[in-house]
């Protein structure tokens, strides 16, 4: 499996039935390599996952 952004949806929720769930609002939910955020919000999304919170 591989993370799709483009096709989210379609190839992702849709083919394997899975959602992200916890996804922080101040991050928009794109594709991470066009996200200009700042360093210290991408990290904590990083943390969010190791520790749970956002999780498939």
């Amino acid at each position: 499996m591989r993370m799709q952004w483009v096709h989210y949806f379609q190839n992702v929720v849709t083919w394997y039935l899975v959602v992200i769930k916890g996804w922080p609002d101040e991050i928009p939910f794109t594709n991470l390599s066009n996200v200009s955020n700042v360093l210290h919000q991408l990290e904590g999304l990083l943390c969010k996952w190791e520790l749970g919170s956002v999780h498939w």
